[in-house]
């Protein structure tokens, strides 16, 4: 069994069999697909021979593209998004917010809080 690589080389701290890891990803690919079916909906599984920068690219286009093409053909705006602007409007607010926070200890820094 060897331990799966972490970035910069360095080694994961938890060891994982190969085995185990195809089989947990295995069995919640088999388990949703079973559910679907169930419940008379339809799936599609897609198979690459390798992930890459350029095969992850391809895929997310593919599936802009059906997005776009599904939303025409029910007449559906896929792009307007009203909670992904809400969205970003709040975190824009953390973020400041944090930043403020970040800035506050970095002024008190070595004093008791």
């Amino acid at each position: 069994m060897r331990a799966p690589r972490a970035s910069a080389g360095r080694r994961c701290a938890i060891a994982i069999s190969r085995d185990a890891r195809c089989c947990g990803l295995s069995g919640f690919f088999l388990g949703t697909r079973e559910a679907l079916y169930e419940k008379g909906r339809q799936s599609i599984t897609l198979t690459v021979r390798d992930v890459s920068a350029f095969t992850v690219g391809v895929l997310i286009a593919l599936f802009e593209r059906a997005v776009g093409l599904y939303a025409s053909l029910v007449n559906i705006n896929a792009y307007h998004q009203p909670g992904v602007e809400a969205g970003k409007k709040a975190a824009g607010t953390v973020i400041a917010l944090q930043g403020k926070v970040v800035a506050y200890l970095a002024e008190k820094k070595g004093h008791a809080l």
